[in-house]
């Protein structure tokens, strides 16, 4: 875990770099940003999983080839289900390999390209437990080993048992500092600031707004604050140079909102946003 931590603050150093370079400058891209740091492709397709947890879509993609690349099945098989591919006829042996092993991605994705989405409509609630008890025994026999990525899965794999819902799991993996279980966390349970806050400190500086708007309302059993608010909007106006954001400042400023008129601070935010490309 610590060395996918490693890892996430790098890609963030570089992904920051990137960002402000010159347009002469091309971007890194996920299998360049991927071979600087010597990821494996199932690293690659945690990271993957990572961005795709916090709203990083295009990330999310080039981190699915980039495994894909290194020969890692699971990325294939995203990929193959992000682009509408058909899937290569060994997938399922690959995939069912990586199963067997315990792999937590790729015990995963065999249940959901062997089953899909969704249970058939005749089966009965005992025979969909009793099918993902099955899926899930291999990251069962591994939970002595205080994996985040099993415990993660193992919850993952438990959307239709309603009495045993895996939620200690996601707990336990979120407090060991898996992005996508804190980020469920953030979304669905409890603690919404506290754990996006976590997220961002991790690297992920693309949460910072959805932060700001917990702080401005958009957290419905946390109470308004704007100073908060004003806080992570700067965040992610300076580390995502994020427009939206810039003007949400300048209106906060020009209009006294929670805050004293502040038209210096007004026209300073407009500036930035207007000068944005």
């Amino acid at each position: 875990m610590k060395k996918l931590q490693f890892i996430t603050m790098l890609l963030s150093m570089l992904g920051v770099m990137s960002l402000n370079a010159q347009e002469s400058v091309t971007r890194y891209t996920a299998r360049q940003l991927a071979d600087t740091v010597s990821m494996t492709g199932r690293e690659c397709c945690i990271q993957a999983i990572c961005y795709g947890a916090v709203g990083e879509k295009k990330m999310q993609l080039e981190f699915h080839e980039a495994a894909m690349q290194k020969g890692y099945a699971p990325g294939e098989y995203w990929i193959s289900r992000k682009c509408f591919w058909n899937f290569d006829d060994n997938l399922e042996y690959k995939l069912k390999t990586l199963a067997d092993a315990g792999d937590p991605v790729g015990v995963y994705s065999y249940y959901l390209l062997t089953r899909g989405d969704s249970v058939v409509e005749d089966e009965s609630y005992d025979t969909v437990v009793k099918s993902m008890l099955e899926v899930r025994k291999p990251l069962l026999d591994r939970v002595s080993e205080n994996d985040p990525e099993v415990f993660y899965f193992i919850y993952m794999l438990s959307s239709y048992d309603y009495e045993n819902p895996g939620t200690e799991y996601l707990i336990r993996s979120a407090e060991m500092g898996f992005v996508p279980a804190m980020m469920k966390l953030a979304e669905h349970l409890y603690g919404e600031r506290m754990w996006a806050e976590k997220i961002y400190d991790l690297g992920y500086t693309s949460i910072a707004k959805d932060i700001a708007d917990t702080y401005s309302g958009g957290c419905y059993w946390q109470a308004v604050d704007v100073i908060g608010s004003i806080k992570w909007l700067e965040k992610d106006a300076n580390d995502n140079n994020n427009k939206d954001s810039m003007l949400s400042l300048a209106a906060i400023y020009q209009r006294g909102l929670g805050v004293p008129v502040d038209n210096e601070r007004a026209h300073y935010w407009l500036d930035r946003a207007y000068n944005i490309k």
